[in-house]
């Protein structure tokens, strides 16, 4: 006759145990095993920091790149030069003169209103680096332009004799203008006799208003 074999409670409970473990980790990740690397996370993506282009400077303000004061109204004299034309278009050269104590700079295009006989405006001139009758070489920027005290800078002022359609316009009577990045204005005779399509070019060292 067989004796039963006698089953201890040692042998019980860790049969339990055993059985539990299984069950626990059958459907989750493996004891040991890595953790996956694709898993998505529950909270909100984090945002990667990227630079951003810096926010243009406004071209105007009180000193230029150089650490200059730009040159204004209050240190300069403004006058028109003797016009002249060619193939149907007429110009003025407009010259500014520092007549401060210290140096100032220039750059870019003056402010230009064309004036009738009662002193109203009826256009702007168009800003352009070249034209006709000069301005600058093609594909240069407009320069900086030093003036020490007593030195000169130009621009021209240009525009058509007649209408594009080649029929006849009257003659402008005056001219308001502003100094680059300047507030305050100087109003000039207009002597040249164009009156159609006025076109203002950069300011460049000297009196002859062009490099062209």
């Amino acid at each position: 006759m067989t004796t039963p074999r006698r089953v201890t409670p040692f042998l019980l409970l860790a049969s339990a145990v055993l059985a539990g473990t299984t069950a626990c980790s059958g459907t989750g990740t493996p004891v040991g095993a890595p953790a996956p690397t694709g898993a998505a996370s529950s909270g909100s993506p984090t945002a990667t920091a990227s630079a951003s282009p810096a926010s243009p400077v406004a071209t105007g303000g009180s000193t230029s790149a150089t650490g200059i004061a730009e040159c204004t109204l209050a240190s300069l004299s403004v006058t028109a030069g003797k016009p002249g034309a060619a193939g149907g278009h007429s110009r003025v050269v407009v010259a500014f003169i520092n007549t401060g104590a210290a140096p100032c700079t220039m750059q870019g295009y003056p402010g230009v209103a064309i004036l009738d006989a009662g002193s109203a405006q009826v256009a702007q001139a168009r800003r352009t680096a070249q034209g006709y009758m000069g301005g600058l070489p093609a594909g240069q920027s407009p320069p900086l332009v030093s003036l020490r005290p007593g030195d000169s800078a130009s621009a021209i002022i240009e525009a058509l004799s007649a209408n594009p359609d080649g029929t006849a316009c009257k003659p402008w009577s005056g001219l308001l203008v502003t100094a680059p990045d300047d507030t305050r204005s100087t109003q000039l005779v207009w002597a040249a006799g164009g009156c159609a399509d006025p076109q203002i070019h950069p300011v460049v060292p000297g009196l002859e208003g062009s490099l062209s």
